[in-house]
């Protein structure tokens, strides 16, 4: 069985660049506030509850992975779809929660209901500092589900996971109408309920959406299950319209099916989520407001992080505010002042869910039901149509003032423009006239710079002429003196001539004395060797002689050879 995503509507998608006219904006911040007031949030605010240190898990179409309003809270993510994953099926990290085509909006939009960060646009989800982590179950049937939620207990101790949140359904009618209980049919939702429970009991809540289907007795699978946090949807926001035609803020949604499994009812059309694309947008429907209470959740597990599911489910139903339908009474409405101090004290003020007693059969109610929101819808074209008619006259004012400052800044920009225009001419003819004045002036200078020098030629060439007289007269003397010189060099080269051949022979008797020289030290070293030689025999001769005597002591006698031998003690010499 494949499922169906809980989207009722698109209200309004818009991008960070298309957000005009303004009056677009100032409607999705009042459509978030309202929804935050109604369910008390500031409450939670107060005492610094914003989801830190907590994970949702989102089983959906994926996500985009790189919008401002969720980027930033990515921790992993999953593929879970055969259908959809390929060769990626069953692997985990940020990149395998992505959104796999263009289209896909509704799991960017869901995860930012529940956690959304703070942007430019948007405000922030119910718990804007919570962790996301994405699996993608697009096109999935109960095996995608079932597989996403094993991974989700596999990894339970790796995250501190809040709630795990589906914004889908897929009808059972043939079983309702059969009588069996939602988890004992064929096609994987026992493995889906076994899953879910073995979630229940390590305390993390699976929240699930009712359906759209406007039933009275009947909610859609898997929010049929007994160990799921089945939310239904109120509406927060309402127009002067509404209120004329008796609608109130909290009003069960006309769309959002009811039955005796539903938990807590909670906004539908409310926070300012991501979309694809980059863009933003309100959704309205139980997808909505599932994951409303899927951020909830995680902030009542920062106020008390031992807090069990069974005290999740009491503590999200613990609420004055309570709402009846066709078939059901004290249907609780989300409401953090009671939730809190539910937990605070361990004391719960939930109700259970009443059927009210009726002969009509849930065909005739369901049939009453059909009627109603036949009539609703009739009445909500005619609100729509007028809500269109007043967005157009405010667009058309807000295109009339554009137009009028368009104008305004056309005026200024014609006026800054002729003044440049007369700067630029006023600089064009300044300088103009100074290259003129540049033009006249390098004339007079150059007819000046002539004249300088006509008259430094005459000048030149009268210095020429006395140069030219000075100079002849110095060639003359020079002359002479070059005359005179020739003769003194004349003789001086005599007497060098003289003296070159007295060093000639100089040189001469000098290498002659020189050779002798040489011969005498030949002659010298030879005596020097005769004389070692000779010296050698007087030192043998000179040197002391050992002399051999003999010595007696009665009849034993000693011979000693020495220098001056002498003989031991006690001997004689013989």
């Amino acid at each position: 069985m494949k499922f169906r995503f809980s989207i009722f509507v698109l209200v309004v998608s818009i991008s960070s660049s298309s957000m005009s006219p303004l009056f677009a904006e100032d409607l999705l911040k009042a459509k978030t506030y309202s929804a935050f007031e109604l369910v008390g949030l500031d409450s939670a605010r107060a005492l610094g509850l914003e989801g830190q240190g907590q994970t949702i898990v989102v089983l959906d179409d994926g996500v985009q992975i790189d919008h401002p309003n969720i980027k930033d809270a990515l921790v992993d993510g999953y593929c879970a779809s055969k259908e959809a994953c390929g060769l990626d099926l069953g692997k985990s990290g940020i990149q395998y929660g992505r959104a796999l085509f263009d289209g896909d909006f509704h799991g960017s939009m869901v995860s930012g209901v529940a956690l959304g960060r703070a942007t430019d646009i948007a405000v922030g989800g119910v718990a804007p500092k919570a962790n996301l982590i994405s699996i993608n179950i697009r096109n999935g049937n109960n095996d995608a589900i079932a597989r996403a939620l094993t991974w989700v207990y596999s990894i339970k101790d790796k995250y501190k996971i809040a709630s795990v949140n589906l914004s889908a359904g897929g009808g059972l009618m043939l079983k309702r109408l059969e009588g069996l209980p939602c988890d004992l049919a064929n096609g994987g939702e026992r493995e889906i309920a076994d899953a879910v429970t073995a979630l229940a009991n390590v305390g993390i809540p699976f929240v699930v959406a009712s359906g759209n289907g406007s039933k009275v007795n009947y909610v859609d699978f898997p929010a049929c299950l007994p160990n799921v946090i089945t939310v239904g949807s109120v509406v927060s926001y309402v127009n002067t319209t509404d209120k004329v035609n008796g609608n109130l803020p909290g009003d069960i949604s006309s769309y959002s099916n009811i039955g005796p499994q539903i938990d807590v009812l909670a906004p539908s059309e409310g926070v300012i989520a991501a979309t694809n694309k980059n863009q933003y947008m309100i959704g309205s429907g139980t997808s909505s407001a599932a994951p409303f209470v899927a951020g909830a959740i995680a902030l009542l597990k920062q106020y008390r992080p031992d807090i069990t599911f069974d005290e999740i489910r009491k503590a999200l139903a613990s609420t004055p505010n309570l709402r009846s339908d066709a078939l059901y009474s004290q249907l609780p409405v989300l409401h953090f002042p009671t939730a809190l101090k539910a937990l605070e004290t361990r004391v719960f003020t939930n109700k259970p869910v009443i059927r009210i007693s009726d002969n009509a059969t849930v065909e005739q109610l369901e049939a009453a039901h059909a009627r109603v929101l036949e009539r609703l819808q009739a009445e909500g074209k005619i609100a729509q149509e007028k809500a269109v008619a007043e967005a157009k006259a405010t667009a058309e004012a807000a295109a009339k003032i554009a137009q009028d400052k368009a104008v305004t800044e056309a005026k200024a920009t014609a006026e800054a423009a002729a003044k440049i225009a007369q700067d630029k001419a006023v600089a064009e003819a300044k300088a103009t006239a100074e290259a003129a004045a540049k033009i006249a002036q390098d004339k007079a200078v150059a007819e000046a710079k002539a004249a300088s020098d006509a008259a430094a030629k005459l000048l030149l060439d009268k210095v020429l002429a006395e140069a030219k007289a000075e100079a002849k007269a110095a060639a003359d003397a020079a002359k002479v003196a070059q005359e005179k010189s020739t003769t003194e060099n004349l003789k001086i080269s005599d007497q060098l001539g003289k003296l070159q051949g007295e060093y000639l022979t100089l040189n001469t008797n000098y290498l002659a004395n020189s050779a002798k020289f040489a011969e005498a030290l030949v002659q010298i070293d030879s005596l020097q060797a005769i004389l070692i030689a000779l010296q050698a025999q007087v030192d043998q001769l000179l040197k002391p002689k050992a002399e051999t005597i003999v010595c007696t002591k009665g009849t034993t006698f000693k011979v000693v050879k020495a220098i001056a031998p002498k003989c031991p003690a006690g001997y004689k010499k013989k």
